[in-house]
């Protein structure tokens, strides 16, 4: 039986790290075999472009695993073997491969091989194709009595990484799958990483603002990063309102917070409708669908913006409060300061004023989200 592991959720919580990481646990596991692994980003140098549509499946995709063996570009390898692009299918890297990998190491045993597909979200129907091919070397066929892996003597570990898996899940019975869907730390997960990141530096030990501010990150591994880095560079950790600004401003700026909920969401009135879901806990299914353009709550989960927590009731939709003042900062969907309350300096009537306005805005939410 082979297996697809599939590495699933949204932006921010470490999904490619931990494909590397998968695949670089085959040295440990098979310490003393053949073991190689190459990573296919569809996001960056390998992302689905025009001339693919003019190319056999198995040729793109050859062209993008040879790259990987050769350390260059595949357009390069393109432009350089295009009359002759037939010996470029995945099959016959991989033969070539089998046979340069094993001269160079002077051992002839198997071979333990990894291969990490980045963002396969990106473009679903290359993707699917790609597995298929990937599928067929795996295991025999009617065509086939031996498979070209075990011809090849290679067995491959296919990694999967992105936000999501839709019209990814494979349908072939001769196949597993297993999924790992990846969650935002706890807090006190959190505060291991932060401690783990800054030296010399115990989360414990810092005021109670401190720890709530830590809890506004989400446990999203990407923003604890940045609000570590900051941390590091601050000569002192009581200038914390500094911090705060400085991150979310790097935040906003380096992952367009606004401009890239807006391209997932495609309308303001639908953005406006995630974060009123967001903010009243109204329970959605993946099919629910927004205002404009049909869009489902998969759709968006895909664009990787937002987190669902399962109930047992249905799935809720939470998110950051960092990024919801970063939201609201671009999208204005309330007066209220949504970070405010994690200043020193307030007195508890201005709390629980807060409180009843922010009750009233979750009300509203409600009714807005239906």
């Amino acid at each position: 039986m082979h297996f697809f592991l599939y590495i699933i959720n949204g932006s921010g919580l470490g999904k490619s790290w931990t494909g590397f990481y998968a695949c670089n646990r085959l040295r440990l596991q098979f310490p003393n075999d053949l073991t190689y692994s190459i990573c296919i980003d569809f996001s960056n140098g390998s992302r689905y472009i025009d001339i693919d549509s003019h190319l056999d499946i198995e040729v793109s995709f050859g062209l993008r695993v040879a790259s990987c063996f050769l350390n260059v570009p595949w357009l390069s390898l393109y432009e350089k073997y295009k009359n002759s692009l037939s010996n470029l299918k995945f099959n016959n890297v991989m033969e070539w491969f089998s046979k340069q990998y094993r001269r160079i190491s002077n051992n002839q045993g198997q071979i333990f091989f990894g291969i990490h597909l980045d963002e396969i979200q990106l473009n679903s129907t290359f993707s699917q194709k790609i597995l298929h091919i990937i599928a067929s070397f795996m295991c025999r066929t009617v065509e086939k009595e031996i498979s070209d892996s075990s011809r090849f003597n290679i067995v491959v570990f296919p990694i999967l990484t992105g936000t999501s898996s839709k019209n990814l899940r494979m349908a072939i019975t001769d196949h597993g799958s297993l999924y790992i869907d990846l969650r935002p730390f706890t807090l006190k997960e959190s505060f291991k990483f932060l401690n783990s990141n800054i030296p010399n530096f115990n989360c414990e030990d810092q005021n109670k603002r401190f720890q709530r501010t830590v809890m506004s990150m989400g446990g999203i591994p990407r923003l604890l990063e940045r609000f570590a880095q900051y941390i590091k560079s601050e000569v002192n950790i009581k200038f914390l309102d500094h911090i705060i600004t400085s991150t979310k401003t790097e935040i906003s700026c380096i992952y367009q917070i606004g401009e890239f909920w807006m391209q997932t969401c495609q309308t303001i009135k639908n953005v406006k409708m995630i974060i009123a879901m967001s903010i009243s806990g109204k329970l959605v299914d993946l099919t629910t669908k927004l205002p404009d353009n049909e869009l489902e709550i998969e759709d968006v989960v895909k664009g990787g913006i937002i987190f669902l927590k399962k109930s047992p009731y249905g799935y809720y939709i939470t998110y950051p409060l960092l990024i919801l003042e970063i939201l609201n900062e671009c999208f204005n969907f309330t007066t209220l300061n949504l970070m405010e309350p994690l200043s020193p300096d307030w007195s508890w009537n201005k709390f629980v004023e807060f409180e009843a306005e922010f009750e009233r805005l979750k009300n509203n939410s409600y009714v807005t989200s239906g």
